[in-house]
């Protein structure tokens, strides 16, 4: 979504892309942490756990960029919720598809579920 860094945003013409992506990063950080607390008491095969998180964590990717969109072009056009989508999972599949892996071996590595 760095292409739409200089459009404006629909819901605040003076507010700033990178502190847009910091607060949407920040809350999806705080909703994957409470998920990973939720499913760590919930399931109790670790492979299973980081699996779900990271699931999580692709679809938290995928929500903030969707927002991001939304706010800076789609808002201004005439997009329907499926051209949206698919158009964000388009523009941003590499990162999400390395994010996720990234995501997935610092789990690992780290030794979150021990």
């Amino acid at each position: 979504m760095q292409d739409y860094s200089e459009s404006p945003a629909s819901s605040c013409l003076d507010c700033n892309y990178a502190t847009d992506v910091l607060f949407f990063s920040f809350l999806g950080t705080v909703l994957l942490t409470i998920l990973l607390f939720i499913i760590k008491k919930l399931i109790k095969n670790k492979l299973a756990v980081s699996v779900v998180v990271t699931i999580g964590f692709l679809v938290m990717t995928i929500m903030i960029n969707h927002s991001l969109f939304v706010d800076r072009v789609s808002s201004w056009s005439t997009f329907s919720f499926n051209e949206e989508i698919a158009y964000v999972i388009r523009e941003s599949y590499s990162y999400i598809i390395i994010a996720s892996v990234l995501f997935w071996i610092s789990i690992i590595k780290l030794r979150i579920f021990n």
